[in-house]
């Protein structure tokens, strides 16, 4: 069962979401564009992804009093290639009206998936294969024959 999301992590600065959280800032990290932009007119914002924290996340640019420098995080992505799949083709998208969309809604779903396996992996923990129980069969018949 997929767990509800978390209301967004947002940050007034990318200085204060680096100093939230020390690993960000000794983590490398992958760019995936300066541009994003929302259907109409407005602020456009960089995007990439911390490699040791999963996190894909936007910078507003911008000035400060404006909303320049915040910073929310749209998703965890754990692994780079799941990233990579999720975001296949954004430089045709990147700088486009409606780009920002694009990219949410791609990060969302490769987001869902990745919860959905670390998931998957925790039951497995809690209940591994040679705890199964035994199942009868639907005629009621336990042993295989009719006799």
């Amino acid at each position: 069962m997929l767990r509800p999301m978390p209301a967004p992590l947002t940050f007034l600065s990318l200085g204060a979401f680096y100093s939230a959280d020390p690993v960000r800032r000794r983590s490398r990290e992958r760019d995936f564009g300066l541009w994003w932009r929302s259907d109409g007119p407005g602020p456009t914002f960089r995007a990439a992804w911390v490699q040791d924290t999963g996190e894909v996340y936007l910078v507003q640019h911008g000035l400060i009093g404006s909303g320049g420098g915040h910073v929310e995080v749209v998703a965890r992505i754990p692994q780079l290639e799941r990233v990579d799949a999720a975001l296949r083709g954004w430089r045709d998208e990147v700088g486009t009206p409606g780009s920002l969309s694009w990219l949410r809604d791609r990060v969302a779903g490769a987001e869902a998936g990745a919860r959905l396996v670390r998931e998957r992996a925790l039951d497995a923990a809690r209940y591994p294969a040679n705890s199964r129980i035994s199942s009868v069969s639907c005629s009621g018949w336990s042993s295989g024959t009719n006799a």
